[in-house]
């Protein structure tokens, strides 16, 4: 029992302790020729954050609970001092955490097998068939149960089951290719299908040719690429670089939030890793910035209250991070925005290349669009920084899509207008 964890850390002079324990059962079913084949992992992590009445909290992480292994942990780190020892966060814990009615668990977990992931096997190569070249290189469905329980010596108690669906191709188009995925909570929402015909569009727009560019040039971000900005960009919203981010006012049609409660959204949860529990954060609302996405350490040290985004990602501390951030859509449809303008290059695949100084460097693929209609295949370059990136912003469609990787990214289509500066580049 976890609550036994926290009692043994009181018990050995901690002023607050909280453990927290995730179970996830996950299920991967790897497509080999025509067959499926299953293969179950169960894993469990166990933290504890300990405090005494000043100083940084000591912490240990365990792959139990068996006694033997807690009394191990503690004896490590009850021997060590608090690193520095001014005030902590010990009194800003949460006492409870009030019951959400949140979208996040699918009922039908443990009835979707074998038979359902290769009747969705069948469907992708059926609908392969319409896309002449296309090759479907890897397929690999996973279903995982997440089960989180989080116990402190403030009197909180609380837990949440979530589960995720994911099917992740990896496709081949010519000489190129190219890794996908859709994540769901309900197993009935997933759309690999639209996984083939996006990966298709994405492929087809690998190329080398440059655009003519124009002096000035509209540039049309889908959302799959204006979601790999907001990700790119998605540390100016943490308070380190709150200075940054709030040092101008965007254009007004600009809303940027951070959702935890959003019904069927993969980076969705009740509550943080700390108990924290807070509804939608708007970072920019009407091109104003608002605030910081913060944890509780760090909403001490910056005097704010804890917008509730404190996880642990990929270790044993927590620290501020996102769940469902996303750009707010309008009421203008992308189709309204390729009529508006005789000539644009709609974007449809982004990376980042490098960064220096502030300024970032893309390597864009795309098409050109003439007065509504899709031209040639371009490839070209963007050289931009955040904030002016975001100025630039002009329109947003009301089309949004979200990308899950780490945490959950969502945009429209977005107008942004640039100015070349070479060849094959241009800047924002």
């Amino acid at each position: 029992m976890i609550s036994d964890i926290v009692a043994e850390g009181i018990n050995r002079g901690f002023s607050s302790v909280e453990v927290s324990r995730e179970r996830s059962f996950i299920s991967e079913y790897l497509r080999n020729g025509g067959n499926i084949t299953g293969h179950l992992s169960k894993l469990q992590k166990v933290h504890c954050r300990a405090m005494y009445d000043y100083g940084d909290p000591v912490t240990f992480m365990l792959s139990g609970s068996d006694k033997r292994s807690v009394n191990n942990a503690f004896r490590l780190i009850s021997g060590s001092f608090p690193s520095s020892g001014g005030k902590n966060f010990r009194k800003l814990i949460p006492r409870k955490a009030d019951k959400v009615k949140i979208e996040i668990y699918d009922p039908s977990f443990d009835d979707i097998g074998t038979e359902d992931f290769t009747e969705l096997s069948e469907k992708l190569d059926e609908t392969i068939l319409n896309f002449p070249g296309l090759k479907i290189r890897n397929a690999v469905f996973t279903k995982m149960n997440r089960k989180f329980h989080l116990i402190n010596s403030r009197g909180f108690n609380a837990k949440y089951r979530k589960t995720i669906f994911t099917v992740s191709l990896n496709l081949s188009l010519n000489k190129g290719s190219i890794d996908l995925s859709d994540n769901r909570i309900f197993f009935k929402d997933l759309e690999p299908f639209k996984l083939v015909s996006r990966g298709y569009t994405l492929l087809d727009s690998l190329t080398d040719i440059p655009p003519v560019l124009s002096r000035f040039n509209d540039l049309v971000f889908s959302p799959e690429s204006s979601s790999v900005m907001l990700k790119v960009f998605s540390k100016f919203f943490l308070p380190a670089s709150r200075e940054i981010a709030g040092k101008f006012n965007y254009p007004s049609v600009l809303n940027i939030s951070d959702d935890p409660l959003m019904d069927f959204g993969a980076g969705s949860v009740p509550f943080d890793d700390e108990g924290v529990q807070k509804g939608v954060s708007n970072i920019i609302k009407k091109g104003v910035f608002e605030s910081s996405l913060t944890d509780l350490r760090t909403s001490l040290e910056y005097g704010m209250k804890s917008t509730g985004n404190g996880f642990r990602r990929g270790g044993d501390q927590v620290s501020p991070g996102f769940t469902n951030l996303y750009i707010k859509p309008s009421v203008v449809s992308v189709n309204g925005i390729l009529r508006d303008i005789s000539e644009a290059i709609l974007i449809s695949l982004i990376k980042l290349i490098s960064t220096e100084n502030g300024n970032y460097l893309f390597s864009a693929y795309g098409y050109r669009y003439q007065n509504g209609e899709r031209g040639e295949a371009v490839h070209f370059f963007i050289s931009t920084t955040f904030q002016d990136f975001l100025l630039n912003i002009e329109m947003i469609s009301k089309e949004i899509k979200f990308f899950y990787s780490g945490f959950n990214t969502g945009s429209p289509y977005l107008l942004l207008k640039s100015k070349k500066t070479g060849d094959k580049m241009v800047r924002i």
